[in-house]
């Protein structure tokens, strides 16, 4: 955030305690602001009705969008038998085609994107007895059982590897021992790597033995950060290692904040909980950098609302775009939603804040950005049917760089020519007009509101007949 000049008023603490509740008041109800411009505030859409409650989210690379519920579409799951909600859905045509899973309930399960485009799906609500693997190909539209894994895990963390492998932690029943998944050997437990002083003695909440926050790192290792105090270097190789990186020193407990891989090696993690014993939302963030020989942690600017069961979306433009949560912490809670959208700028360490969205997002809602540039924004609740902390809805959000000076459709850049497939640790050709500046070259998939990777490179400004 900007200092005040030399010439600037110091404020009272009650002016300041104003100034926080005219902004709740401006940007948390949406009723009472006055829309910024788009090519300020960015434009949200129409309220899009979705068949289920929008738990997890996937990006196919078709441009279509995989959601999923629970074996019940808007409540935790029932009696029913292993079996699964779930629907595509196509921004361009605005038609969903529902596709349950008929023999694995995937609510809350972990999902990671595979290089071929399939949607590949671990774990499941039965705790220790769901050790399925699942993954959807959306060329046919089909879901397809694979290897089970060694252990049931529930509210798990996986990490789609460079190898085309997975890597897979913790979560309800899973125990002290990740598991490595290879394709055409299936899942091997690492027992050289226990995770009980990293994540299991500190109990199993979210941010500890569930929903741990883990990245890839440039060395192709998986980076444990927290939400517990110490960093981890996770190494796969042989039945696995695992090295302490010291302590990242936050003073706030980012168990159900976001974490999220903004540039190569570097991670944003914001919001989460005031502490470990204190559930109300922080709004603090920092960044690691994993690009030299230690992580390095820096403190960065706030957001502007404390947030807890946020999304966090990697925008084309290198910025962090920050949709929904709550200010209070609590669960199936609209109480205290934060309805307005802020964007932070790694160049300049800035906050912006952003329109408003109409519906509260906040626990078990997913956030992700679609392939013509905008943010689909949907879920919340699945609390039990008749619930108004249901919502099973969605809204599409347009950022700012989609307008022009004048708040029109600007023209958007057209890439002209590229390989149809990237493999790592090899150069990227592109040939476009004018305009283009980065290239996201991995499909996503968020849940809990956990982003399961994306990757943003920079272009540096294409010109046509020149590559970058």
């Amino acid at each position: 955030m900007s200092k005040p000049s030399d010439d600037s008023v110091v404020v009272c603490a009650p002016c300041v305690r104003a100034r926080w509740f005219l902004l709740f008041l401006l940007f948390a109800c949406p009723a009472l602001a006055q829309p910024l411009p788009p090519q300020v505030g960015g434009q949200w859409g129409a309220i899009i009705d979705w068949p289920h409650v929008a738990v997890s989210m996937a990006n196919l690379p078709d441009g279509r969008i995989l959601t999923w519920a629970s074996n019940e579409r808007d409540a935790f799951p029932g009696g029913r038998p292993e079996f699964t909600y779930a629907a595509t859905w196509d921004p361009s045509t605005n038609e969903f085609i529902e596709l349950p899973h008929p023999s694995h309930d995937m609510f809350c399960a972990s999902l990671v994107m595979t290089d071929d485009g399939r949607v590949f799906v671990t774990g499941g609500r039965n705790q220790g007895n769901s050790p399925w693997t699942s993954v959807f190909d959306f060329r046919d539209n089909s879901w397809t059982h694979l290897e089970n894994m060694n252990r049931g895990r529930w509210y798990p963390t996986s990490v789609a590897l460079p190898t085309g492998g997975v890597f897979i932690a913790v979560g309800q029943g899973g125990g002290q021992f990740p598991e490595l998944y290879t394709p055409g050997s299936g899942w091997e437990l690492l027992t050289g790597i226990d995770l009980t002083e990293s994540l299991l003695s500190f109990g199993f909440r979210d941010g500890t033995g569930m929903w741990p926050l883990m990245q890839l790192d440039p060395n192709g290792d998986v980076f444990l950060h927290g939400a517990t105090p110490g960093m981890w270097v996770l190494d796969m190789a042989g039945l696995g290692t695992i090295t302490s990186a010291g302590q990242h020193g936050a003073d706030w407990f980012a168990d159900e904040g976001t974490s999220v891989v903004y540039r190569e090696g570097k991670i944003l993690v914001a919001g989460g909980s005031i502490s470990i014993g204190n559930n109300a939302s922080s709004a603090k963030a920092m960044t690691i950098d994993l690009n030299g020989p230690a992580p390095v942690v820096t403190a960065v600017s706030d957001m502007n609302f404390p947030r807890q069961f946020q999304n966090e979306v990697i925008l084309p433009t290198g910025q962090v775009l920050v949709v929904g949560g709550n200010t209070n912490g609590a669960k199936f809670n609209d109480a205290a939603p934060v309805l307005a959208a802020e964007m932070w700028d790694p160049d300049t360490d800035t906050w912006t804040l952003l329109n408003a969205q109409q519906v509260p997002r906040t626990y078990h809602s997913t956030g992700m950005l679609l392939t013509d540039g905008t943010v689909i924004s949907a879920g919340g609740g699945l609390a039990g049917a008749g619930s108004a902390v249901n919502h099973w809805d969605g809204e599409v959000f347009s950022p700012p760089y989609l307008f022009d000076a004048n708040g029109d459709l600007a023209v958007r850049p057209v890439i002209q020519d590229g390989p149809g497939l990237m493999r790592n640790g090899r150069e990227l050709h592109l040939h476009g007009e004018p305009g283009p500046r980065s290239v996201e070259p991995r499909q996503d998939g968020c849940d809990h509101p956990h982003d399961e990777h994306r990757l943003t490179l920079p272009g540096g400004g294409l010109r046509p007949g020149r590559s970058g």
